[in-house]
């Protein structure tokens, strides 16, 4: 009788940004690869640091992975432990989300008429957040009525949230695809300095393999029904997705 084969462990790091997408992914991965079993971590958020942040913590500290599903570039060069390779995976947008029924517009960003929620700086939504707001040249008329939040999540749930004063946020265009649905689409970011790059960070040869993987087109064309978008897209069905219209 021939020895059962068992599968190989594939340890990925993931933010959480990731996690309804890794949802679809992990089985389709396995089904398609059945040497390996993906062992997913996304990261536990304890203060000060936010779960990216935990993810982050531990790959420095030595924790065994092979790959990084990763915001932005910045958060990888954050790392101690250098990857063998880091690749562009998939796009995002930034929206303006607001109370369903609210009646809040782009407008208001600026305006003073109510309270804007943005991602704290130290993550890669912070930091795509307030590039679109200074290229807009209206980052300065927002520091008084700004608060920071950890992620998308942490936002949206502040927006939706019955009693407090009315507040838009920013968040990726693939968050709203799996968010509260109290809140709505206000305004689609696109144009200036409202692109995201997500990308993968390979720490072995095992890695090399999910990254290569997850370039194939019925990867992208997952990925694009959850919210993101394909890398060099310009509108067209990529950007529909993205901004959540049918």
């Amino acid at each position: 009788m021939p020895p059962i084969r068992t599968a190989q462990p594939m340890h990925v790091f993931a933010s959480r940004t990731f996690r309804p997408l890794m949802s679809h992914l992990e089985p389709m991965f396995e089904r398609d690869h059945p040497e390996f079993d993906l062992v997913i971590t996304f990261g536990v958020a304890h203060a000060p640091l936010d779960a990216d942040q935990n993810l982050q913590e531990m790959i420095s500290d030595g924790a065994q992975l092979d790959v990084f599903l990763a915001g932005d570039a910045i958060q990888v060069s954050q790392i101690s432990r250098e990857p063998t390779a880091v690749v562009p995976w998939v796009g995002n947008r930034l929206v303006l989300v607001r109370p369903r029924g609210s009646g809040l517009r782009l407008i208001d960003l600026s305006s003073g008429n109510c309270e804007v929620a943005v991602a704290l700086e130290r993550t890669p939504l912070g930091r795509a957040s307030r590039k679109m707001l200074e290229a807009r040249g209206i980052w300065s008329q927002l520091t008084e009525r700004v608060g920071l939040f950890d992620d998308a999540k942490a936002i949206m749930t502040r927006i939706a949230s019955p009693g407090l004063e009315p507040t838009i946020g920013i968040v990726y265009a693939s968050a709203v695809r799996t968010g509260d649905e109290r809140i709505e689409i206000a305004a689609a970011l696109d144009g200036v300095g409202g692109g995201v790059e997500h990308v993968v960070a390979v720490w072995s040869a095992d890695g090399g393999v999910f990254s290569a993987w997850l370039g194939t087109p019925a990867v992208q064309d997952i990925a694009r029904q959850t919210g993101f978008v394909t890398l060099g897209a310009a509108g067209g069905e990529s950007g529909a997705e993205a901004q959540g219209r049918p």
